[in-house]
């Protein structure tokens, strides 16, 4: 099963190859999308989905409910933690936890899931399979305005929460109030900055282009408001939801971003990474990010030998926490599945994903005419910067509009 498209199809599709290699019978379906149609089928043996946090999820409660007999693999697509999201990402079962399986790639995941009392007999230890060759970055730092093209993936979502959910996090996670709101304005004020020096690139070389990447779930009204509300000018950063289209490589592209784990996976496919501000606050904080350079040092053609040091200092220092935390050990899946459950997989009657994509879907939705000022700021921001896109509505939402 997949949530987001361009995140989770790779994986997907190299694991139904995969099981179907064993003999197996296996397709893709979208856990919300495709919901109403498999439960019209067969109920299947196994079921691989890529996230599964708390047996009282919605979505994760029907699945189970309606397929009793189904053994569950949870692929935990997010492992690699900050402590405010720890609170909420690490799986925890109870009355299904017989049939629940859990991937985990490292030694600190493993701790907290049996810290939050899941079956050890039903954790699956996988390791990395970069470690079978050496990594090693082929591009220093230096050479950040020598590339075509710099990629920064933003992880910004916590700007966009309102004030009463952010209470009820803190009720829920037992943070003070205080802590949240804080979080939110260095965030606010980060992101801020991280415009500003991605237009000093920029300016650097007019030659680099410059991609904005959105996270999948980013609602683009969301950041073009932002964006207006702040008076941000992002003119020649281009925002993207896909790379795929994009002629990227290691040799070609740089990758940024503040404080995602986007940069732990290009930094094992051997990508230039780096930062540009990392947050201050501790609940956004992990390990692993004291080991990735800061970019702001080499906005110019002429670092110091002392940054370039420093950055090959932080290779190895990455290199070394990855090393001692992940797992070396690597695991044939799709063997695993047949040889240790000893269960042929019968999904003949699942559908494969439905690929729905919209550049820019606007919900005008029922009754908001107050906010149709603001969606027509959005429709003339994107055309302003030759953004395309195309209204997402619904047929009685346009008669409203219509009818203002």
């Amino acid at each position: 099963m997949i949530e987001h498209l361009e995140r989770e199809i790779r994986t997907a599709l190299e694991l139904k190859k995969k099981f179907i290699e064993e003999g197996l019978e296996a397709s893709i379906g979208n856990i919300y999308i495709d919901a109403k149609f498999l439960f019209n089928g067969k109920e299947p043996d196994i079921v691989c989905l890529p996230f599964l946090y708390s047996e009282k999820d919605k979505i994760i409660e029907m699945y189970l409910r309606k397929w009793p007999n189904s053994i569950f693999v949870n692929l935990a697509y997010e492992q690699i933690l900050y402590p405010l999201n720890s609170i909420f990402k690490v799986p925890a079962y109870s009355k299904n936890s017989d049939r629940i399986y859990t991937i985990s790639w490292s030694k600190e995941f493993t701790s907290k899931l049996l810290k939050n009392e899941v079956n050890i007999k039903r954790i699956i230890k996988s390791g990395h399979p970069y470690f079978k060759e050496e990594i090693e970055s082929k591009q220093s730092p230096k050479y950040i305005l020598e590339y075509e093209n710099i990629i920064f993936f933003e992880n910004y979502a916590w700007i966009f929460k309102s004030k009463r959910y952010l209470k009820k996090i803190s009720k829920y996670a037992h943070i003070e109030e205080s802590i949240l709101f804080n979080m939110k304005d260095e965030l606010i004020s980060n992101l801020k900055k991280t415009f500003e020096h991605l237009r000093i690139i920029q300016n650097s070389n007019k030659e680099i282009k410059i991609y904005f990447k959105l996270r999948p779930n980013s609602n683009w009204t969301s950041w073009i408001l932002f964006l207006l509300k702040n008076t941000i000018n992002p003119k020649g950063i281009k925002f993207v939801k896909r790379i795929g289209n994009i002629d990227i490589s290691s040799s070609n592209t740089f990758i940024l971003s503040n404080y995602s784990t986007v940069l732990i996976n290009f930094k094992l496919k051997k990508y230039g990474v780096g930062t540009l501000f990392k947050p201050s606050i501790p609940i956004l904080q992990y390990e692993w990010l004291n080991y990735i350079a800061e970019m702001k040092k080499f906005l110019n053609t002429n670092p110091s030998n002392h940054d370039i040091q420093m950055s090959i200092i932080l290779e190895k220092m990455f290199l070394k926490w990855f090393k001692n935390n992940f797992y070396q050990n690597e695991i044939d899946f799709a063997s695993f599945v047949n040889a240790k459950l000893s269960k042929a997989i019968n999904t003949q009657n699942f559908v494969d994903p439905k690929f729905y994509y919209s550049e820019i879907p606007i919900n005008l939705g029922k009754n908001q005419k107050n906010n149709v000022i603001y969606i027509l700021s959005a429709i003339l921001y994107l055309k302003k910067n030759k953004i395309s896109y195309r209204l997402k509505t619904h047929q009685s939402d346009i008669k409203s509009y219509l009818n203002l």
